[in-house]
């Protein structure tokens, strides 16, 4: 049996490799990919039995993985969404799991997985899970504003003041319009689930930003976008080409 693990978090798709080993000492694990563009490149070139799936990646939700290829083998997703989400999820008759996941968990959805491998159960409507997420979205309430150290105190700055975020080793800043910069304890990744999605993108691995902080957009050959923002972000910011659809259709909302 063939598997492979679409997951960015290096920990968590060790962990994961570790389990899959332990339960099933006979499925062999193909690869770990970090990306949507990466992943579809892979699903392009080979046809796992069974893929453990992130819904979050750094490059956006791995549902857009499904608009870029067909699928055809079950897909068990592990998310860091609460258990209201988890147990709507496992209404469509694939398993979600919540994050961190546990050996008894994964051990029951790869039993599932068995059970309907052997059935030859038809694949699951995709569409219905990503409308389900999205409504699900926008249901949430949002973070309104950020306290950060200005000197030897404190203040607050309101979303609507963020241009963009930045990660850069391992540390994440926060980018006003008014070019001033602050140090924020979360992650990327943590920010990516409290900014309203309307609002804000994540077009890389380190880098969210707002809308009107883009002030150009310039096509490669390559397909992927260079952005240059306002202010400047110092470094440069790109749009990856499977990523670039989604972004397109963000700013035209």
């Amino acid at each position: 049996m063939h598997i492979i693990i679409v997951e960015d978090e290096g920990h968590a798709a060790e962990r994961l490799r570790r389990m899959v080993k332990l339960l099933r000492p006979d499925f062999i694990v193909d690869g770990v990919f970090e990306s949507i563009e990466d992943s579809v490149a892979h699903l392009k070139a080979s046809r796992p039995d069974l893929i453990l799936m992130d819904i979050q990646l750094a490059d956006g939700l791995s549902f857009s993985i499904f608009e870029h290829i067909e699928v055809e083998c079950p897909v068990i997703f592990t998310t860091a969404f609460d258990e209201y989400a988890l147990r709507a999820f496992k209404q469509h008759s694939i398993d979600y799991l919540l994050k961190p996941i546990g050996a008894d968990e994964l051990s029951d959805a790869i039993q599932k997985f068995e059970k309907y491998h052997a059935q030859s159960k038809p694949k699951n409507d995709l569409l219905a899970l990503r409308q389900m997420l999205k409504d699900f979205q926008s249901d949430r309430s949002y973070r309104k504003r950020f306290m950060v150290r200005s000197g030897n105190g404190l203040m607050h700055i309101s979303v609507e003041d963020v241009a963009y975020f930045l990660s850069t080793s391992g540390t994440t800043f926060l980018i006003t319009h008014s070019n001033e910069r602050f140090m924020v304890e979360h992650t990327l990744d943590v920010l990516e689930n409290e900014l309203h999605p309307d609002e804000f993108f994540r077009v890389s691995r380190k880098c969210i930003l707002a809308a009107n902080a883009i002030q150009r957009i310039e096509p490669h050959l390559s397909q992927r976008l260079f952005l240059e923002l306002r202010p400047h972000a110092g470094e440069e910011i790109s749009v990856s080409r499977q990523r670039a659809r989604d972004f397109r259709a963000w700013l035209d909302k």
